[in-house]
């Protein structure tokens, strides 16, 4: 008895894996389609974004505080072109953060002026990402999450190290971030 139903869990188990492994393009593993290209191609302006963080200080390696923000895009000029042959991605404007930080239980509200986007390089897409490439060598992957003629939203999850030494002592400030962005034609 015990070996017949381990032979049915392995036949059911054989024909998931030989069901899942034929999957095509048009099954999603993460191809890119030229449709999807061509509707990626033109120039995209921010209409909102929502924001929110963590940032964590550390004084000589100890943690010192930490910030949990939440916030959304104002004063929005930003405008991301995305070209082909050569596929360049073209940056240009700023946008403002209001946000709401809380420290310990106690929160205060910020506004971060003139906050940069990502800046400029070269970009592929595969599948549902869309990788940038700077200047610099580090790259930037927004993921998509609706894109049509008209509305693109990505989601863009990074983290930042920053470290000051003043001589007296160190400070590590790491920013872990998720945003929500959507653009429109």
């Amino acid at each position: 008895m015990k070996f017949s139903n381990l032979f049915f869990v392995l036949a059911l188990s054989m024909s998931f894996v030989i069901g899942f492994s034929s999957c095509t393009d048009e099954e999603g593993d993460g191809g890119t389609t030229p449709e999807e290209v061509n509707k990626l191609i033109g120039a995209w302006n921010m209409t909102s974004m929502d924001y929110s963080s963590e940032q964590s200080i550390e004084i000589f390696g100890f943690p010192a505080a930490t910030t949990e923000y939440v916030g959304t895009a104002s004063n929005m000029t930003t405008t991301i072109t995305f070209e082909e042959e050569p596929n360049n991605a073209r940056i240009t404007g700023t946008y403002d953060l209001d946000v709401e930080g809380t420290t310990a239980g106690q929160s205060q509200s910020e506004k971060w002026e003139d906050v940069d986007f990502i800046s400029n390089g070269t970009w592929v897409q595969n599948g549902d990402a869309i990788t940038v490439t700077h200047s610099d060598g580090t790259t930037s992957t927004l993921t998509v999450t609706e894109l049509t003629e008209t509305s693109l939203t990505v989601s863009w999850d990074y983290t930042t190290e920053e470290e000051d030494d003043t001589g007296f002592f160190s400070i590590k400030t790491t920013t872990i971030a998720t945003t929500s962005i959507t653009f429109s034609k």
